[in-house]
């Protein structure tokens, strides 16, 4: 594994990329809704 890594160092980000594609998709037809991110300034207590 670790010679597979030398040859191509961003082998990583190549599968993160990929893989998260998908798994985005596969989420958006099951009516999954994405995070809503909030900066602490903005957020409102409840």
């Amino acid at each position: 594994m670790q010679k597979r890594l030398d040859l191509l160092p961003n082998a990583m980000g190549i599968r993160r990329r990929t893989v998260e594609h998908v798994f985005g998709t596969l989420k958006s037809w099951m009516g999954s809704t994405p995070f809503v991110t909030k900066t602490l300034k903005t957020s409102e207590p409840r």
